[in-house]
């Protein structure tokens, strides 16, 4: 995975992973703001760098710590899934 790609995983795109200037990390795909999907549930992510806008209120977060940067849920982050449980959510 090169950076700047955001990949999906599990059944229903729910893990995101992303390659980042810290490393690589995973997420759920969920803002949260609203308890939305971060993509819309289109798999097109919203990134530049290290960072990653919500489709939906266009919040930003900083993909190396998860925690929102800008917009309605700022100092809240992401919810982190361990890279050695990524297998298991495969499928």
């Amino acid at each position: 995975m090169t950076q700047g790609v955001v990949k999906q995983i599990g059944p229903a795109g729910e893990v995101l992973v992303a390659e980042t200037s810290a490393g690589v990390r995973a997420y759920l795909n969920i803002c949260p703001h609203q308890s939305a999907p971060l993509d819309g549930g289109t798999g097109n992510f919203q990134r530049k760098g290290d960072h990653l806008a919500c489709v939906h209120h266009q919040a930003i977060f900083d993909l190396t710590t998860g925690v929102c940067i800008w917009g309605p849920c700022v100092g809240r982050s992401l919810t982190p899934v361990p890279l050695d449980q990524l297998d298991d959510r495969a499928g």
